[in-house]
């Protein structure tokens, strides 16, 4: 199976694209455990985690990515809209 990665254009293979998303797990555990489950900037890495996972075949992950950033995308603009 391949997809195409997250960052560059070519297309790798499942086994050659999982270290890159495995860190991008790790680099949300660490953004959630800094900056806290609702932070803006986790919902970027859940985007990209989403879009990694719908490359890879994963419908059911991606959507159950994109839908956490957009819950935390709608709290975050709809607070802004507030001021």
């Amino acid at each position: 199976m391949t997809f195409r990665p997250v960052f560059g254009g070519k297309l790798v293979s499942l086994e050659n694209g999982r270290a890159p998303y495995e860190d991008r797990l790790k680099a949300l555990a660490m953004q959630e455990r800094a900056l806290g489950n609702d932070h803006p900037n986790v919902a970027i890495t859940l985007l990209i985690l989403g879009d990694a996972c719908k490359g890879a075949g994963d419908n059911k992950t991606a959507k159950e990515f994109y839908e956490r950033a957009m819950q935390i995308r709608e709290v975050h603009f709809a607070e802004r809209s507030d001021e």
